[in-house]
């Protein structure tokens, strides 16, 4: 669902709560992914098997995992892996569901009250971080709010252009309570 197509409360919230569903299911398949191809790895596992679970379509979805499988080698380079796929993850997600809460807040004359929520300015400086290549990057605005602090998290002058060290924990609780603010706050 575009954005222009957001104009009640109800498209918004439904449209978050899509968001974190499948960011849900997304968190569930990459780790049920990543071990597979950790145990095909190892000779654990049948890749063959994996084949009556994966969609049917134009891609040969068997052969890119096979591949994958391959290009896993030791350990390092399953990490590697595991991290590009929780960063992908992260930059949609958190990215997504900010904007969209803050666009439709813009819209509809509630950006006050959005600006105003104790998870709000930790979470322009983790999604503006996440622009800049996971690196924390301070706008002017933003220094003069320094220390920002959520759930122990802590970010400092200190840590300007340095590489953002946010959990997916943290990433995920903190859209969490941008949807949850969302379903009940706005009107």
């Amino acid at each position: 669902m575009g954005l222009g197509v957001i104009k009640t409360k109800t498209d918004l919230t439904n449209h978050l709560v899509a968001l974190r569903l499948a960011a849900i299911y997304n968190i569930f398949a990459l780790t049920c992914l990543h071990q597979f191809c950790k145990d095909a790895r190892d000779g654990k596992r049948d890749l063959r098997s994996l084949s009556t679970h994966l969609p049917e379509g134009e891609i040969d979805f068997l052969s890119f995992i096979e591949q994958l499988v391959k290009d896993f080698g030791g350990p390092d380079q399953v990490e590697y892996t595991k991290r590009n796929a929780t960063i992908a993850f992260q930059r949609n997600y958190l990215k997504e569901v900010f904007r969209i809460t803050q666009s439709y807040c813009h819209r509809f004359n509630q950006k006050i009250r959005f600006s105003q929520q104790p998870w709000h300015d930790f979470a322009v400086v983790a999604v503006n971080s996440m622009s800049h290549d996971f690196r924390i990057s301070f706008r002017h605005i933003d220094q003069n709010k320094l220390p920002i602090s959520y759930k122990g998290f802590r970010l400092t002058k200190e840590l300007e252009d340095k590489p953002a060290p946010m959990s997916l924990d943290i990433l995920v609780a903190l859209a969490d309570d941008v949807i949850n603010y969302a379903i009940r706050e706005l009107v």
